[in-house]
């Protein structure tokens, strides 16, 4: 397997490499007085590196390749970002790279120098495996695994509080309108979940609050706007809520989704029907927002536990009678909103008003959800790696599509407890 950038700069972070009698490669001796903070955005690899050749100090960049004539090829030669380079690190030198002004830019091969342990075990790491690691985790230590949880499930948080944000911007800054359109997102699930979404947008909350006395006119305007109340439908209650439903499309100019709700691989209980009612008895309850904040697991529990309309007591879609039954809001159900929703909001409350109060609030909700299930969450366990709540499921969801995925794995604590030197 022949060696990757990715591998030196990971190799030059941790300094594992010989770093007696270093010197360039035109022969001038070399000291390395800092290796530099390593740059996550564009520019050179290193950035304020210091070093000494032949006793006169340098203080600039630090760029690393593979080749030398990679410079070029990175198209470095025309980027005034690089002119500032003070020692170009390659594995190979294969060609002079010089500056805009003709200058050699200083050069050190690694070749030879590198620990062969550590390359040896990166070449195990395998993308064609579930995960690149895998013949290797169980060397892993447990800390390492606990460290890079953590940081999957930082990144996750980070992404979704984002994600909110970008949605409170689209609303002017109207938190109560983000909140309300992430809850009902939630509420479609996977398969219904950019629908809802598309509905909540289509229905602003304030129609909603002026409505929320009045539970069958809702039903009549979301059910609407879903498509859901078609031509052919004849039982009394539809026929009433399709009237009602012109209506209201024409006094508040409410537009029809564009996107198809699905019934296939949904199971009955989660229809979009039933969900959107159960949505609406939610969102109708005084003060829904603030009162999902500020309650801890239980609490949410109670003001989630919501039922359909008694309409949907004995069906699943429209014109079609089934077996009666309540449809209250699943206990599983429940903690996809909250998860999906609720946490997000938390975390945003936190960035926000700099209070870590919500955030830590959105890390004791993960920690207070059971363990969820599915087929990923399945294979970390085959691998011996074990979850005991939302928290590690979520980080290891993470984990798996977003570093496992693809490669990171040297930016992994796993990783790293793998490769690092004396085990």
């Amino acid at each position: 397997m022949p060696i990757k950038e990715d591998l030196l700069h990971y190799i030059w972070r941790i300094k594992s490499f010989n770093l007696k009698n270093l010197c360039t490669t035109d022969g001038e001796a070399l000291n390395i007085i800092s290796f530099g903070n390593y740059n996550h955005s564009d520019g050179p690899d290193f950035l304020e590196a210091q070093i000494e050749l032949s006793g006169t100090k340098w203080i600039g960049s630090i760029e690393m390749h593979v080749k030398s004539s990679d410079w070029n090829i990175h198209g470095h030669s025309s980027d005034s970002n690089y002119q500032n380079t003070i020692l170009h690190v390659v594995y190979k030198e294969d060609k002079e790279i010089k500056r805009k002004n003709g200058t050699k830019i200083p050069c050190l091969v690694l070749k030879g120098r590198m620990n062969t342990g550590i390359i040896q075990l990166y070449q195990k790491f395998d993308s064609a495996l579930w995960i690149p690691c895998e013949s290797l985790i169980d060397q892993s230590s447990e800390l390492s695994q606990t460290l890079a949880k953590e940081r999957a499930l930082s990144d996750r948080l980070e992404k979704r509080w984002k994600g909110v944000n970008i949605s409170n911007n689209l609303t002017n800054n109207n938190w109560e309108e983000t909140a309300y359109r992430l809850i009902c997102r939630s509420f479609g699930l996977v398969h219904n979940a950019d629908a809802f979404l598309q509905i909540a947008m289509n229905i602003p909350y304030s129609i909603l609050k002026k409505n929320s006395n009045n539970l069958e006119s809702l039903e009549a305007i979301y059910m609407g706007t879903a498509g859901l109340l078609t031509s052919d439908l004849e039982d009394e209650y539809s026929q009433r809520i399709k009237n009602d439903y012109q209506f209201y499309r024409k006094k508040y100019d409410i537009q029809k989704i564009d996107i198809p709700l699905k019934h296939k691989a949904v199971r009955p209980h989660n229809f979009p029907e039933v969900a959107l009612s159960q949505f609406i008895n939610l969102m109708s309850k005084p003060r829904i927002f603030s009162q999902l904040l500020e309650a801890d697991i239980q609490g949410i529990g109670k003001l989630l536990k919501v039922k359909a309309s008694p309409y949907w007591d004995n069906h699943y879609t429209f014109d079609k009678i089934s077996n009666t039954k309540i449809k209250t809001l699943g206990k599983s159900k429940m903690r996809v909103i909250i998860i999906n929703a609720i946490v997000p909001m938390l975390y945003f409350m936190s960035k926000k008003t700099g209070d870590d109060n919500w955030s830590k609030k959105a890390l004791d909700l993960l920690e207070q959800i059971p363990a969820e299930k599915n087929n990923i969450i399945s294979r970390w366990k085959s691998l011996n790696i074990r979850s005991n709540s939302a928290y590690d499921t979520q980080a290891l969801l993470e984990l798996k599509k977003h570093h496992c995925k693809k490669k990171k794995c040297l930016s992994c604590p796993i990783g790293h407890n793998i490769l690092k030197p004396n085990g």
